[in-house]
């Protein structure tokens, strides 16, 4: 009997039947009925036997527990397939209603097909729930917060410049007025942030909204100051040395901070977004240079999210009070014949912001006209 029993444990079980499968596993009708397995041992909590991709249905109608429903879901729910443990995911509403805007773009992508694929249809349902999402938000408390974010940074703004810091715009002591630009046509930041849609987005962690980085800020700055041509010193004071100016300068600096901070550009009231399209009609073709680049290719489009038109961005650049080292930087300047003063520090990192925005864009896709700005 025990040479039968080794031997049917090394007998794979085959199961076509998925109801019969409780009683293969050894699963009691009290089981079933959401007792334990039989032979399981009663301490310690359940585990999820599949904690990974899950499927979240939405909640009980009114009256579904205690209405004659007896607790049952509707025999048709409306889906929406996360991929998140199923306590997470039965919280999530189908169309991410209340949701963080931010969480819900990275997070609770809910448009998936049930082998977990999603064709352009999905995906563009998917970032117009995030549209309307936004759009729901303006008109609740979220937008009055954001309103209290944006005063509470003024305070910021002018507690800096109490403490030395040069700030521009120039405020006086009790005000703050950024530089406001306006969006001529559409806007996109983190479109490269990897998505399970191919494209991302950027929003603020803490209030859904998107927004510029004062890094993506920087970068556009300082490519209007070597377009410019303005001098070495003057980039290297301003936004800090790097190795590559080094070579081609010829002048030894090391790479450091330079001496203006550059902050994160936010809305100057909440945001309006609208979805856009790629539509690549030659996608079979770059994957395989064997394939020609032909009519009867079929188009893949693919959806991305964009700030609207007309929207305004505010602007705020800070020179740091006066140390050492910001004195080391001018005093190299001015013995290269170049009079270089702090207070021209902050003018010319906001010159470059404005002149960046008005001729170079920022942003994302650039060169098809998105990110470029005009005076608000």
């Amino acid at each position: 009997m025990a040479d039968e029993r080794s031997e049917d444990k090394r007998k794979p079980v085959r199961v076509k039947d998925l109801s019969k499968l409780g009683e293969v596993l050894g699963i009691s009708g009290a089981a079933k009925a959401g007792g334990r397995p039989s032979g399981r041992s009663p301490q310690g909590p359940e585990r999820d036997p599949h904690p990974g991709r899950r499927e979240a249905t939405d909640q009980l109608p009114p009256g579904g527990q205690g209405a004659g429903g007896g607790g049952r879901r509707s025999q048709e729910p409306v889906t929406a397939r996360i991929p998140l443990r199923q306590g997470i995911a039965d919280r999530v509403p189908s169309d991410l209603a209340r949701c963080h805007p931010g969480l819900a773009f990275s997070k609770f992508v809910n448009t998936w097909a049930p082998d977990w694929t999603a064709e352009g249809k999905a995906k563009y349902e998917f970032f117009e729930r995030i549209r309307k999402l936004i759009e729901r938000l303006g008109s609740g408390a979220e937008k009055d917060w954001f309103t209290e974010f944006r005063e509470r940074r003024k305070a910021l703004l002018l507690s800096l410049h109490k403490q030395g810091w040069l700030l521009e715009p120039r405020l006086d002591q009790k005000s703050v007025e950024p530089l406001k630009l306006s969006a001529q046509w559409r806007f996109v930041s983190g479109l490269g942030i990897p998505h399970p849609f191919e494209t991302g987005f950027v929003f603020d962690r803490t209030y859904g909204v998107p927004y510029l980085p004062g890094s993506s800020v920087k970068g556009a700055a300082r490519a209007w100051a070597r377009e410019a041509s303005w001098s070495v010193f003057l980039r290297h004071a301003i936004f800090g040395p790097e190795k590559r100016e080094d070579r081609e300068e010829g002048i030894p600096f090391e790479p450091a901070q330079g001496e203006v901070v550059f902050f994160d550009a936010y809305p100057s009231e909440w945001p309006r977004l609208e979805v856009d399209i790629l539509n690549p009609h030659y996608g079979e073709y770059y994957r395989d240079p064997k394939v020609p680049p032909a009519d009867w290719l079929s188009p893949v489009p693919t959806y991305f999210l964009t700030l609207a038109p007309d929207q305004k961005l505010e602007f705020v650049i800070a020179a740091k009070p006066d140390s050492e080292s910001q004195r080391n930087l001018l005093k190299q300047a001015q013995q290269a014949g170049e009079k270089l003063r702090r207070e021209d520090l902050a003018k010319k990192a906001l010159e470059a912001i404005r002149e960046a925005a008005l001729n170079l864009g920022l942003g994302g896709k650039t060169a098809v006209g998105y990110g470029y700005f005009s005076l608000a």
